[in-house]
């Protein structure tokens, strides 16, 4: 996630470090809740904790990939559209993703 570090964002780096170390927590949270279940001891709540950091991480993707401009599939498809067509769509896009991540 570290390739895109415009520097005239603010606090880009937290893009980068905050979902990183949750995917890394959710990783090590999974394995310790099955040796748990191995010994008859699971972790009460872990699919709910894991879905709600599964969204966080989601919730921080999203909001970096585009700022990073790394949609690859979007991008084969606007570069075979006009110019304005392609503006466009980058508008609505934007103001989509501004509207579900604003709050």
């Amino acid at each position: 996630m570290k390739a895109c570090m415009p520097s005239n964002v603010p606090c880009v780096a937290c893009f980068c470090s905050f979902p990183d170390s949750t995917l890394a927590f959710m990783l090590l949270f999974t394995l310790t809740n099955v040796v748990m279940r191995a010994f008859g001891k699971p972790i009460v709540g872990d699919f709910e904790i894991i879905s709600f950091l599964g969204a966080v991480v989601i919730g921080f993707a999203i909001p970096y990939t585009s700022l990073c401009k790394g949609h690859i599939a979007v991008d084969f498809l606007l570069a075979m559209l006009p110019r304005t067509t392609s503006d466009w769509i980058n508008l609505a896009t934007r103001i989509i993703a501004i509207a579900l991540f604003s709050g």
